[in-house]
């Protein structure tokens, strides 16, 4: 099966940059300094186009260890899920992991509206080492949050990109009902619209994707949307592994 690697590229942070070096055995897209639901619809767009079997999905604000987008491949291939992904800790110095086990409470009635980190259900570090200290390497999830998200054909071409909720605060990159913001929560409105469209979602407990987000301070300061011009990058796999 044939993979791409594609991420959404609005920073440049060189502990991604440094990373995503290395990957040298996957083609690479790169969408750069486009609004992150626009980034989103270029990826897929590019995906369907081409002949690939495998969508992993990913932002720039983390660090991607040199096999892990290999092992979300080949779990794919092995396994035979729709959706497999890896996972992070949501912040510096938090105990929870980008990942929950079941579905918000009363989610749908939540649509276009906040949901707060506290009422995800996030599983948390412990769990995962507990887990596998258990043997559960794979386990059923409902959330997944871009760590290395591998997805099949299926999914991308019923994905239809949009944010959870609309935040009226910086960066103002959109406008929606005349006011200027943000589409925030595209990762939960992934996994909602998996979830609906009838797909299984997985995480692979064995791929830890470092996370470091840029503070609250910096956020908007290292963002390049809207100041430099938005473009794909694309890389071609340099040798099969």
């Amino acid at each position: 099966m044939k993979a791409l690697l594609g991420i959404m590229h609005p920073r440049r942070l060189e502990f991604f940059l440094k990373s995503l070096e290395s990957i040298d055995y996957m083609d690479i897209l790169l969408a750069k300094n486009y609004p992150i639901i626009e980034a989103q619809n270029r990826i897929r767009d590019f995906f369907l186009k081409h002949d690939y079997d495998i969508l992993i999905f990913t932002s720039d604000d983390v660090m991607i260890p040199y096999l892990a987008p290999l092992r979300i491949k080949q779990d794919m291939e092995i396994l035979g899920h729709n959706i497999i992904t890896g996972y992070s800790i949501i912040r510096p110095r938090r105990r929870e992991v980008n990942i929950t086990r079941n579905m918000p409470y009363r989610l749908e009635r939540r649509l276009d509206k906040p949901i707060f980190l506290h009422q995800y259900g996030f599983l948390k570090i412990d769990d995962v080492y507990r887990l596998i200290a258990q043997g559960e390497y794979i386990i059923r999830v409902f959330f997944v949050g871009w760590s290395l998200t591998g997805m099949t054909r299926e999914v991308v071409k019923a994905w239809t990109p949009r944010g959870w909720y609309f935040q009226t605060t910086p960066p103002y990159h959109n406008t929606h009902k005349g006011r200027k913001g943000f589409w925030a929560s595209s990762d939960l409105w992934f996994s909602y619209q998996a979830f609906k469209n009838g797909f299984r979602a997985y995480a692979d407990l064995t791929v830890h994707v470092p996370h470091y987000p840029p503070n609250p301070r910096e956020r908007t300061k290292v963002l390049l949307v809207g100041k430099e011009k938005p473009q794909l990058e694309f890389r071609t796999a340099k040798k099969e592994i």
